[in-house]
């Protein structure tokens, strides 16, 4: 059973978690889906950029990602124990 979810920009920075839940955004998937980011996989918020208003984000291959702020507050993950 999944734990408790939270919106990945709610997370602190550096803390992994894993991706549970994307809304059904033609759009956000496309976008999650040319960055290499799918369900399931585990990442970590590194910083959020407040002059751009993205968040860069680390994912499990070790590549760091540029995400919009309404992606990063729309994708729910499990923060990992």
């Amino acid at each position: 059973p999944e734990g408790p979810l939270s919106r990945l920009s709610d997370i602190p920075a550096g803390i992994p978690a894993v991706i549970r839940r994307v809304p059904e955004s033609k759009e956000l998937l496309e976008l999650l889906t040319s960055l290499g980011i799918h369900l399931h996989e585990t990442v970590a918020l590194m910083e959020a950029e407040a002059h751009s208003g993205a968040f860069l984000v680390k994912a499990e291959e070790g590549q760091r990602l540029e995400l919009p702020a309404a992606a990063a507050d729309a994708i729910l993950v499990e923060v990992s124990a």
